[in-house]
């Protein structure tokens, strides 16, 4: 069923999400991206593969 496919990917995502976080966290850069106003868990991530890649 539909619901269940949707459900299955909301959990993939949700493991992805995980796995951003903790690469994330490990940079050596990660507390500068942290640090910058507007930046917060969605858009310091981003920011970073843009500027180091």
């Amino acid at each position: 069923m539909l619901v269940d496919q949707l459900r299955g990917v909301q959990r993939l995502v949700a493991d992805f999400d995980e796995v951003i976080a903790a690469q994330f966290k490990a940079h050596p850069e990660a507390a500068l991206l942290r640090e910058l106003p507007g930046a917060g868990p969605v858009l310091a991530p981003r920011l970073l593969v843009a500027l180091y890649p």
